[in-house]
C-alpha cells in the first residue's frame, strides 16, 4: 500500500473513530496512535489510556489503579482529553507539595 493511501485510510479510521481498526492496519500500538493522532493530525479528543506517564500521574493524583479506570474518569474530559494528556504528562514534574496544592484546588469536570 502506498503512504498518501494508507495516511487517507488511517485518517478516514481516525475521523470514523475507530482507533482499533487503525491499529489492526497499521500495526501500532493504542498510545502511539493516540499519540500521532495529537500531534500530528490536532485530534483535541486523543487519549491513550494505556500510556504509561498518563497512569503513573493518574495513580498519583486520582489513586486510579487500571487503564480501564483511566479511560472512565478521562470520560469527563471530553471532548478535549489531549490536554487533559499534556497537563498529566506536566504533572509528573510536580513536587509533593505542588500535587497536595492541586488536590485542594482540582479542575472542573462535567457533573
Amino acid at each position: 500500500m502506498l503512504i498518501g493511501e494508507t495516511i487517507r485510510v488511517a485518517l478516514g479510521a481516525l475521523r470514523a473513530n475507530k482507533m482499533r481498526s487503525l491499529l489492526t492496519m497499521l500495526g501500532i500500538v493504542i498510545g502511539v496512535s493516540a499519540v500521532i493522532a495529537m500531534r500530528a493530525l490536532g485530534w483535541p479528543d486523543a487519549f491513550p489510556a494505556n500510556d504509561i506517564a498518563a497512569l503513573k500521574a493518574m495513580r498519583r493524583l486520582f489513586g486510579t489503579a487500571t487503564w480501564r479506570e483511566a479511560e472512565r474518569r478521562a470520560e469527563a474530559w471530553r471532548p478535549w482529553r489531549a490536554y487533559a494528556l499534556l497537563r498529566l504528562w506536566r504533572s509528573l514534574a510536580l513536587d509533593d507539595a505542588a500535587i497536595d496544592a492541586w488536590r485542594d484546588h482540582p479542575p472542573r469536570t462535567r457533573p
